[in-house]
């Protein structure tokens, strides 16, 4: 679980400048989570660094739902907003 209270999108409507759009469940901005997964990775990213170990984390996708679909057709992240989600 990632927690969160609001997230943005790149503006990729048709004919629309790149801008950020924000989004939150309502004005009162809850916390929420989107799914996430997270590992602990060992490798060389930095050369100068050499080999470390680091912990990383990724957010899960899912289609765009109609508030978020406008701006951004290929995918937001999963949000997770009931216990039920959560423990699943």
């Amino acid at each position: 679980m990632v927690p969160f209270t609001s997230f943005a999108e790149n503006n990729q409507g048709i004919g629309k400048e790149e801008e950020l759009v924000w989004f939150a469940l309502d004005e009162s901005r809850p916390l929420v989570f989107f799914a996430g997964i997270w590992t602990t990775w060992t490798s060389v990213r930095k050369l100068r660094d050499g080999e470390t170990t680091d912990d990383i984390h990724a957010c899960l996708n899912t289609e765009p739902n109609e508030v978020v679909a406008p701006v951004h057709q290929k995918a937001i992240p999963l949000i997770l907003r009931s216990e039920a989600e959560i423990d699943a």
